[in-house]
């Protein structure tokens, strides 16, 4: 057994839930709220720049076959037009910025006032705002760790902190943001969700970031700033996945070596997973040697062997799992089949970068040995 990760996870679980039982630093519960970026902006309006826009607002449309909207799950909601927010960085003097490890992120002002936009409780409805966030209503807050100079965070919820698409997409592509906001070389420290797994150290370590200019939010949970940087959310409530997210990652992390493997047909397995699964892996993967297509295991790469894999492949074949956001830096042209089961039936977000990468793209239903809830059936 592995008591180091084991404590590790009793801490976080123990720390989340600390606070509906005790009080602690109750003092910096917030005050107030700023429902919005815009009227964070009006305060600040008479002093120096806060704002910084990097892309306008727009009209995102998602452009999916009436097939797939059809077939997908029921409780699946699938929002194919929404208007998308600028994007912009915040900057905030002597802010703050608290975490739960998973579902709020509070960014708030040297009033002690949470910031709309910019902060997140993943429990809110579409019709709440932040000034409904649970946080008015948390007893327990860690104490404040201060950091002098300017400090920049890509905390984007709960699946940042251990899940491979989520940092790419959610987390990452906050970097990009900040470098185009002209930025970047002015940030003294760079706060992660947690740099436990290869591929957050690895990825920061190509975006040009040292491992002693990282702060770990695992290990502080809420600091303070001399000056703190916040971009707004990469993707918003509707969750689409921007061309400019997919080019980023695609610019920055370039293929460096082919894979030494006789076939560049490839069958994603996830044997060493906890959920999605294919029970009959065995049989399939005997079926699909038949074809030339090797079986591989994801975690058993490292960061920059993942791309290499995906970018010289002629064929990708996996379960719609996080490690298939891999198929953006495949080469135009290449096929994936995405496999998924009848009881979670999502294909939207990988046909839609299959699309905006120029892929063969097909999709294959499969049953599921019992029922689920959310995306958790084998």
């Amino acid at each position: 057994m592995n008591w180091t990760k084991l404590a590790k996870k009793y801490f976080i679980l123990k720390n989340r839930y600390l606070y509906y039982m005790f009080y602690r630093n109750y003092k910096l519960r917030p005050r107030g709220a700023y429902p919005s970026v815009g009227n964070f902006k009006k305060k600040h309006s008479d002093t120096d720049k806060v704002y910084y826009e990097v892309y306008p607002e727009k009209t995102s449309i998602l452009k999916i076959p009436q097939h797939f909207i059809d077939i997908t799950s029921s409780f699946i909601q699938n929002k194919l037009e929404a208007i998308e927010p600028p994007k912009y960085i915040l900057k905030v003097r002597n802010g703050r910025i608290f975490s739960d490890f998973n579902s709020i992120i509070a960014i708030l002002d040297e009033e002690n006032k949470i910031i709309g936009d910019v902060s997140l409780d993943l429990f809110l409805t579409q019709s709440q705002s932040i000034e409904d966030s649970r946080i008015f209503k948390r007893k327990y807050f860690h104490n404040i760790r201060y950091f002098n100079g300017t400090v920049f965070h890509i905390l984007a919820g709960g699946g940042s902190y251990n899940n491979y698409f989520h940092w790419l997409i959610d987390s990452l592509s906050r970097i990009h943001i900040l470098k185009e906001s002209g930025l970047f070389d002015q940030v003294d420290w760079f706060y992660v969700p947690t740099i436990q797994y290869d591929f957050q150290l690895d990825s920061l370590k190509a975006l040009g970031i040292p491992e002693n200019k990282i702060i770990e939010s695992t290990k502080y949970p809420h600091i303070k700033a001399e000056t703190l940087l916040s971009s707004n959310h990469s993707r918003s409530v509707h969750k689409h996945i921007h061309k400019w997210i997919i080019d980023f990652c695609v610019k920055t992390f370039p293929a460096k070596n082919e894979p030494k493997y006789k076939s560049k047909r490839y069958y994603i397995s996830r044997k060493d997973a906890n959920t999605r699964k294919i029970v009959n892996e065995d049989a399939v993967n005997e079926l699909l040697k038949s074809y030339n297509v090797q079986s591989i295991m994801l975690s058993d790469l490292s960061f920059q062997e993942k791309i290499d894999l995906f970018a010289y492949a002629d064929l990708i074949i996996s379960l719609g799992a996080a490690g298939f956001v891999n198929i953006m830096f495949c080469r135009e042209g290449t096929k994936v089949l995405e496999l998924a089961g009848d009881q979670y039936v999502d294909f939207k977000f990988y046909y839609d970068i299959a699309m905006k990468r120029k892929l063969d793209y097909y999709h294959l239903i499969g049953k599921n040995i019992r029922k689920t809830v959310g995306n958790r059936a084998s």
